[in-house]
C-alpha cells in the first residue's frame, strides 16, 4: 500500500500537463506494480525516430537517422540522386493500415533506400552523425541518463540507420537493433541482412 500512496503522491510530477490518461486507476496499478517489482526487473524497449527524437521542431518535421545518413558532406551526387529517387517513392511509408502485401513493398523500398549507400564511405556517416543535431524529446536526455545511471537495460529497435542511432545514444548504454552497413576498407559494400523494417 505504501508504494501505491507514493505513486499517487508523485503522479503530478510524473505526468506533464498535456498527458491525458484513459484509465487513471489502471495506470496507477501498473505503475505501482512496477515499483513493487523493483528496478532489477525493469527494462525499456523503444523506437528511435519520432519516439526518442522530436517529431516537430520549430513547426517542421524533425530530423531522422536517415536525414543524418544523407547529410554526409562527401557523399557523391550520384548517391544523392539515387537516395532522392528512393525517398520520393516512400511518402506512404507510415500508412498504419497497410496490408501485409503493402508492408512487403515498404520493406523492399527501405532495402532500396539503404542500397543507395553502397560505395560510399563509413567515416562520412560518422562525421555527419557528430555534426548534425537531432533534438531528443523534452526530458528524454534526463530519462536516458537516469536509465544508464541505474543500469536499467534500454533496447532501441528501429528501421533507421544503426550507426547513426548508436552515435547519438553512445552515452546511454543502449542496445540498438537497426539497419547496419557492411564495409571493407571503410567503404560500404552492402547493408547487413536481415534489414529491420517498419512492421
Amino acid at each position: 500500500m505504501f508504494n501505491k500512496d507514493l505513486v499517487v503522491s508523485k503522479l503530478g510530477s510524473i505526468l506533464g500537463p498535456n498527458v491525458v490518461l484513459k484509465d487513471e486507476e489502471d495506470f496507477i496499478t501498473k505503475l505501482t506494480n512496477m515499483v513493487d517489482d523493483g528496478i532489477t526487473n525493469l527494462q525499456i524497449v523503444a523506437d528511435f525516430d519520432d519516439t526518442i527524437t522530436k517529431h516537430i521542431v520549430d513547426g517542421k518535421c524533425g530530423l531522422t537517422s536517415m536525414d543524418v545518413y544523407r547529410g554526409a558532406k562527401t557523399f557523391t551526387q550520384s548517391y544523392s540522386d539515387r537516395l532522392e529517387e528512393c525517398l520520393s517513392k516512400m511518402e506512404d511509408l507510415y500508412d498504419s493500415k497497410a496490408t501485409p502485401e503493402r508492408q512487403v513493398e515498404i520493406a523492399t523500398r527501405i532495402a532500396d533506400l539503404f542500397a543507395c549507400s553502397v560505395g560510399e564511405k563509413v567515416p562520412d556517416i560518422v562525421e555527419a552523425a557528430a555534426r548534425i543535431v537531432i533534438p531528443l524529446k523534452d526530458g528524454c536526455r534526463e530519462f536516458l541518463s537516469l536509465l544508464s545511471d541505474l543500469q536499467v537495460p534500454l533496447t532501441v529497435v528501429s528501421a533507421g540507420v544503426g550507426e547513426v542511432i548508436e552515435h547519438i545514444l553512445k552515452d546511454y548504454n543502449a542496445t540498438v537493433v537497426a539497419n547496419y552497413m557492411a564495409s571493407q576498407d571503410d567503404v560500404i559494400t552492402e547493408m547487413k541482412t536481415p534489414l529491420v523494417g517498419t512492421y
